[in-house]
């Protein structure tokens, strides 16, 4: 069964960084900004997305300038139809990490770390595809990295 989940992790890591790149030996960049309790009207390019009045729902021209994330954006993907296994920080910050629920990778609450065992995508894209990878910020489910 972990088998199972691991190639199909890689697969559709495969395709999300590969599609429409051209074949080349530099690996494209992969970043992954995961924000907490963020309402999505507050980044630009999600706005973009929106009718105005989904957009705007705080008042005409009540927004948050973000050029920077937008630019980041606009190079690369963003999520537009995203859901979560759980409404708690940690189980689901594990869940997008190793593609499994709570129950499988461990970290079923804030601040438990993921099992052991638990493959994370940076770690199929350290050992399958040569990346360095690293984790900042708020990572609470993470075992301690050797």
């Amino acid at each position: 069964m972990e088998t199972f989940h691991n190639h199909a992790l890689l697969a559709i890591i495969s395709i999300a960084i590969f599609t429409g790149t051209i074949a080349t030996d530099v690996l494209p960049n992969v970043m992954v900004i995961m924000t907490d309790e963020h309402n999505l009207r507050t980044l630009g390019c999600y706005r973009e997305l929106m009718k105005q009045s989904q957009a705007e729902v705080w008042g005409p021209g009540v927004n948050v300038e973000t050029p920077h994330l937008d630019s980041i954006a606009s190079k690369g993907a963003i999520f537009s139809n995203f859901y979560t296994v759980s409404p708690v920080c940690t189980p689901s910050r594990g869940s997008f990490m190793t593609g499994t629920y709570p129950s499988f990778h461990g970290a079923t609450k804030n601040d438990a770390p993921l099992n052991a065992d638990a493959i994370t995508f940076a770690q199929i894209l350290q050992d399958d595809l040569g990346y360095e990878t690293s984790y900042m910020g708020k990572v609470g489910c993470m075992r301690s990295m050797q």
